[in-house]
């Protein structure tokens, strides 16, 4: 028969926070606490747009400030159109606000998207593979 030793491995208790260690914690939870009130606030400045379409994988909302095409100076073309961004659904079709950052070709900036009744549902099962023809 075979005998099995068990070996136990001593730790270090951790030490007891130190009173800087507490005042650091307390200045992050005010910090934090403050930043979460000015998110708040401006929260109600954000652009909101209503989400074009949604599946399981992704939504789709079509962007106010990128265009397909530019003239020299920046502006958009006569005949640009609006530029359709994707963001992920999390496999949920319900309807809601989600807080997102647009990664615009102008500017990263907040936005609020809305799925409402008008956002179109696409019956397209989870994970979709490719279609190759």
């Amino acid at each position: 028969m075979e005998s099995i030793t068990i070996v136990i491995k001593e730790r270090e208790c951790p030490s007891p926070p130190s009173e800087q260690e507490d005042a650091l914690k307390m200045e992050y939870n005010i910090k934090e606490f403050i930043s979460q009130i000015n998110l708040q606030t401006s929260i109600n400045n954000l652009e909101t747009i209503v989400a074009k379409t949604i599946d399981l994988d992704n939504f789709t909302y079509e962007c106010s400030r990128c265009w397909s095409k530019y003239k020299k100076n920046g502006e958009p073309a006569a005949r640009a159109k609006h530029i359709v961004h994707t963001h992920g659904s999390d496999k949920d079709l319900t309807n809601r606000k989600e807080y997102r950052i647009a990664q615009c070709i102008n500017k990263e900036r907040p936005i609020i998207i809305h799925i409402t009744d008008e956002t179109k549902r696409e019956e397209k099962p989870l994970g979709h593979p490719p279609i190759f023809i």
